[in-house]
Formats: structure tokens, sequence, C-alpha cells
């Protein structure tokens, strides 16, 4: 498919242009934070199919991903997109992450945010703009000048509706007298820059900067308006912690389509040495290596990754990126770069999956969901595995000990205490766990043991909302235990 203008196309797409070097700069920028949000959103695999209805057809919902299948597509988008922002792939490996964006997002409503369904079009359009060197219109020896992208200009044209969806969408009193948006604004700096200005003009401010982006964001020449005005608005969406993951960071990435060619001209250069020296060598020696770098990706995500799913997905993906840019290859062989790109992707997402937690908050949004679904086998499994993953979590302890405590197959009243005990050690100023622990050693006809938990879980928290109930369960009972059928308070979140 073509990247350039037909006869069909209006002048207004059929006459927009974006130089390759700008095109690469976005692309890095874009893709790059797409592949970091497709890594963070790894943490919400156990949330898909837990339970949730998703289907509005009867049936559609066993082509939904589940938790395996969500974990899959995640490490597979993430390694794809951060191939394609380094420059290696086609349209092809674009389009296969456009549908499997869509088919995670499209067949769930559990995380359906509004900024979901524009990364799908987004992903979508971006099939026929000229991202590689290989799709663009001119000889790949050509001076890196214009390049006809009329894809691009309906990306911006995209843009444009959302700012104006979302103006229209605040002409409502509970913006205006800016009531909603001084619930949503955490304390600090921007929280004190509305309260300057006044938080009802504020709320109105903000509907008068989406007007005015909607109406420039894709006019080339009211860019120099659009720039500095959009980029102040997402800086301080990130400043109130209104963001919803990435996706202020991905506002800001859009926004170098629409730096004006003239201002980006000392990073254009700068990319173009950089592309340069980007590996391309095809010698045999240095292909195998690349391959090697491709197969180290997939051992790398299998190792750290540690959640069921992330070994098929750094396969699938490794397999998905190599292929799809061995495939525009003439003659087919591997270039260095091919590998690399994996390489560089499958460290990113270890990196990410490390550093964010996002290994621990799997297993323990799994626990949680299995937990509250009453699947307590799963639910068990999960919470051993959270503290497998990361010991010092005192919530996988907390959990674990109170289902092993539960009458029934798998009740292990020894093992349950050992893991209050942790957790109450690991959370020295929380009495939740010593509270539960009370709760049980009451039960086990421990009195007195259960009365030093609660004396110091009383020192901890002295106006924890439990405290009283086990101090009335064990009053009742006259000191020999509390009654069966006790159940912890609010405590129980995952």
């Amino acid at each position: 498919m073509s990247s350039g203008a037909t006869p069909a196309l209006p002048s207004f797409f059929a006459d927009f242009a974006v130089s390759r070097g700008k095109l690469a700069l976005a692309r890095l920028a874009i893709f790059g934070v797409l592949a970091v949000d497709a890594v963070l959103q790894l943490r919400h695999a156990p949330r898909y199919g837990a339970g949730f209805n998703v289907a509005h057809v009867p049936g559609l919902d066993a082509l939904a991903p589940g938790r395996v299948g969500f974990a899959v597509a995640q490490v597979v988008l993430a390694l794809a997109l951060a191939a394609i922002a380094v420059g290696v792939g086609s349209r092809l490996l674009v389009g296969v992450t456009a549908a499997t964006y869509a088919w995670v997002y499209l067949s769930s409503q559990l995380d359906s945010y509004q900024h979901h369904y524009l990364v799908m079009l987004f992903l979508l359009v971006s099939t026929a703009v000229p991202w590689f060197r290989a799709d663009a219109q001119a000889p790949s020896t050509a001076p890196a000048g214009p390049e006809p992208a009329w894809a691009v200009r309906l990306i911006l044209l995209q843009l444009a509706i959302m700012y104006a969806w979302a103006a229209v969408a605040k002409l409502e009193g509970p913006w205006l007298d800016g009531s909603t948006v001084a619930r949503q604004i955490a304390p600090g700096l921007a929280r004190e820059g509305l309260e300057w200005i006044g938080v009802a003009r504020g709320a109105k401010l903000i509907v008068l900067i989406e007007l005015v982006l909607a109406v420039t964001v894709a006019v080339p020449r009211l860019w120099p308006v659009a720039l500095p005005v959009g980029i102040a608005l997402h800086v301080g969406i990130i400043l109130s912690g209104l963001e919803i993951g990435v996706f202020a960071w991905l506002m800001l990435a859009m926004y170098l389509l629409v730096v004006p060619e003239r201002w980006m001209a000392p990073a254009l250069t700068a990319a173009r040495r950089v592309g340069a020296a980007w590996p391309a060598a095809s010698a045999p020696a240095l292909r195998w290596l690349g391959l090697a770098g491709a197969l180290a990706a997939v051992v790398i995500v299998g190792l750290v990754v540690d959640v069921p799913g992330a070994l098929a997905g750094a396969l699938v993906g490794v397999v998905l990126v190599v292929g799809t840019d061995l495939a525009r290859q003439r003659p087919r062989r591997p270039r260095l770069a091919t590998g690399l790109a994996p390489l560089l992707a499958a460290g990113l997402v270890a990196y990410l999956a490390r550093s964010h937690d996002v290994v621990s908050d799997y297993y323990r949004f799994w626990g949680g969901s299995a937990r509250r679904l009453g699947d307590r086998a799963s639910a068990l499994h999960a919470y051993q595995r959270l503290t497998e993953v990361d010991p010092t979590n005192p919530g996988g302890y907390y959990q674990r000990g109170r289902l092993l405590a539960q009458a029934g197959a798998g009740q292990d009243p020894a093992a349950a205490e050992a893991a209050l005990r942790r957790a109450a050690a690991l959370e020295p100023t929380k009495a939740r766990a010593l509270v539960e622990l009370a709760r049980q050693l009451a039960r086990a006809g421990r009195p007195t043991e259960a009365r030093v938990a609660l004396a110091e879980a009383r020192q901890r928290e002295p106006a924890h909302p439990e405290l009283a109930a086990v101090e009335r369960a064990l009053a009742s009972a006259g000191g020999a235990g509390a009654p069966d059928g006790a159940e912890p308070g609010p405590d129980g979140s995952p």
C-alpha cells in the first residue's frame, strides 16, 4: 500500500508531507511510550476473565483474553512496539500490533478508557504512515526531505476530534463550577496554581484550551499556537496526578508531529547521525550475532518476568519481529539490527517489570480476584507466589494467613499463624495482621496469646475498627475463643 497522495485524496490530506527525520523522532517517542505502557499493563492480566462478563453478544466471551491470554498479548505488544520504535519492523508489524491491541481492549470493558480507543485508532492509521525507510515513496538513497504522509494529518485530525469531544463533554454544571476538577486534582503545584486563578475559572480555562487545540493541532500554520498550549496542558495533567497510566506522556510524544520542521533542525541532524550508526551490517557473523540476540531476548523475558504467559509472549513477539523484518528484506537475510531490536526491547521489559513492581502486582491482583470469586486454591497459589517474588510484601503473607485459617480443604492453622506473624513484622505500624492473629488464636483456644496480640495491635492503631469486635468475642467466650463465623473487616483488601 502506497503512503503517498493519490488523486482520490482531498488536498487537505494530499498536500501534507513530513520529513523522514521528524517521522523517525516521532516514531521513537510514540511507540516507545506505548511499549512502556504495554509492560505496565501486564499487572492487570489477572483481572481479565475473573468473573467479568464482557460480551454484548452471547458466545463472544470465548474470544476475549483471559488472564494468560492478556499477559501473552501485552508481552507481544511490548516487544513489537519497542522494535518499531527503533526502526525494526514493517507496516505488517504495525498492523499486527493494531489488531492485537484492538483484540485486548475491545473484547473487554474492564479497562476500556478513552485513551485505549485513541491508541487503537492511532495504530490502525499508522499502518498507512511511512514510519520506515522501506515504506517511503522516495528511493532509500534520496535525501531525508519531506515525505508524503496523508495518514499523519489523519492522526492529527483524530487528536483534534478528541480535544473537541473532551471540551464538549465538560460543558456541564459540575465541571464548569469547578467542583469536579477540585476533586480530581491532587495536592501539589498544579492544585496551588488552580486555586491561585480560581477553581471555577481554571475549569473553564481547561475547556477553552481544549477548544483551541481542537482548532489548531491539525493545521500546520497554527502549530506555533498548538505546541506550547498542548504541552502546557499535558504537563499540567502530569503534575496534577490526573494521568491514566502513561496517557499524558503519550500525548507529549504525539506533539513531536506538531513541531514545525524548522524548529527541529538540530534534533533532526542528531537523529540522522544516530540512524547512520544503527547497526545495519549483514556480514554472516553479525547476522548470527543478531539472531543470538533475539534468542537472548526470549530467555531474558522468561527469566525476569515470572508470570504465566510471559515466556510464550516473548517467543511469539520475537518471532513476529524477526519474521516481519525478514519478510521485507531482499534477499531475506537477517540484519544485525533484526536481533538487537528484540534484545533492547527485552531489556526494557525486564527493567520495567522489576522496577515498577509489575510481577508482584500481578500476583497481588490475581490473589484478590480469586479470593473475591471464592476460588480459594487459586488465591492461595497467587499469594504464595507473591511472597516468593516479593518476600518483603506484607499483603501476601496477610491474605495467605487469612485463607489458610479458613475451615475446609487446605486449612493449616500453624502456617496461617506463621504467615500472619511475618506480615505483622513487615508492617510495624499497622494492626491488621495482629488483629487477625488475635482472632485466630482465640478460635484455637489460646486466649492469653490472643490478648497479647490484641494489645500490640491497639498500640499500633488504637482506632482500628476490628479491635472492639475481637475483644467482645473473647469476652463473650470467656476467653475460650471467638465464634467460628467471625469475619475480618475492611482490612481484607488485596
